[in-house]
């Protein structure tokens, strides 16, 4: 860890695992299917990198939101609020 970087905190590693989950679901949803579903077959196709289909994904759907709210370069709480809506 960088000194530049906070440690995570119980209320951090919470809140970042409830956006996880929820965007998880997005992920499994966009692919219609279920989470279970979805990670089964990831791990399948990509034993040895389990999430890079949903990084890939979510970096997508970040760009995407980015296109769509030009000018914002931090995703602070409320960008991930509204990225989440």
């Amino acid at each position: 860890m960088d000194n530049d970087e906070a440690p995570m905190t119980r209320a951090s590693r919470a809140s970042f695992a409830g956006d996880f989950q929820l965007r998880y679901r997005a992920y499994a949803r966009d692919h219609g299917t279920t989470s279970e579903q979805i990670l089964t077959y990831d791990r399948e196709c990509y034993p040895f990198s389990l999430l890079l289909p949903y990084l890939s994904w979510l970096s997508h759907k970040w760009f995407e939101w980015n296109e769509l709210n030009p000018g914002w370069s931090v995703h602070a709480a409320k960008e991930n609020a509204d990225f989440d809506r």
